[in-house]
């Protein structure tokens, strides 16, 4: 994710990524999951999920000869107590 995308907001950038050609979605226990043209899964909440509207971003990279998955998260709730929650719920997910 560029940083410019962090400053998207949830909606907005699910928006964008549905004008994306070839770019399939699909939908996990609510969650609507993303494999975006640039090898990157995108993360949304549903509606009910306390942390909504949150997005999760993950890409694998190199660094060193050694490949790692770096989670980007963007929580928008209200509440942003709930975003420990999404963090423990988006470490753990083997979505995407």
């Amino acid at each position: 994710m560029t940083r410019s995308k962090g400053i998207l907001l949830a909606f907005a950038l699910l928006s964008t990524l549905r004008t994306k050609a070839g770019v399939p979605f699909s939908s996990n226990d609510g969650w609507t999951i993303v494999k975006d043209s640039d090898g990157a899964n995108w993360s949304f909440t549903p509606a009910h999920h306390y942390a909504h509207p949150s997005v999760g971003h993950r890409t694998i990279e190199e660094y060193q000869a050694s490949y790692f998955v770096r989670t980007e998260l963007i929580c928008q709730a209200t509440n942003r107590r709930p975003a420990s929650g999404c963090i423990r719920t988006t470490s753990g997910s083997t979505s995407g």
